[in-house]
Parts: C-alpha cells; structure tokens; sequence
C-alpha cells in the first residue's frame, strides 16, 4: 500500500522504493480542465459556421465544454475537503497517513 504524506506544497507518494511529488495537484487538475473548457466551446463555435452534419459535432463539443463547467465546483470541493483516518504514529514518524 502506499504511503502518504502531506506537506504544504506538494503530496508525497511513497510507493515501495520510489517518491512520487505532486505539486500544487488542485491547481494543475483546475487549469487543464479550464483550457480543455475553452478548447470544446473554441472547436464548437467553429463548426457551428458549417452545413448541419457538422454542427452536429459542434453541439457535441458544447455539450463536452458544459460538462466540465460543471467539473469546475466539483474540482474545488474535492480541493477544499479532505479525509483522514487517525492512526497512532510512532515515536520518530512525523507523516500522516490519508
């Protein structure tokens, strides 16, 4: 099982004898569903202009860019909650484990 560690910039996955850091993990997650946002409503726009087949994809791209607006409050509870489960630590153990 890995080990998690909190810190007050990164996460640390301890993964047997590997550390994996995930910095600023919220932040990173929000800004790539902003710009796949503005990605599907650009490409929907677009094919909008065209004969009614291909706005049928544009309204497929409308439809995908709404969803993830809707992702947006979705990504900034998961950001402002978490769980913890209260385990006893060892004398020289300063990490907690989620």
């Amino acid at each position: 099982m890995p080990r998690l560690s909190d810190a007050q910039d990164y996460l640390k996955v301890k993964f047997k004898k590997s550390n994996f850091y995930f910095w600023k993990r919220y932040k990173v997650i929000s800004t790539v569903n902003d710009l796949s946002t503005g990605i599907w409503f650009t490409l929907g726009s677009i094919l909008f202009l065209f004969t009614p087949p291909i706005q049928t994809a544009g309204n497929i791209c409308f439809i995908l860019g709404s969803l993830q607006l809707l992702a947006r409050p979705i990504i900034r509870i998961i950001h402002d909650s978490e769980v913890k489960k209260f385990q006893s630590l060892k004398e020289n153990e300063t990490e907690y484990y989620h």
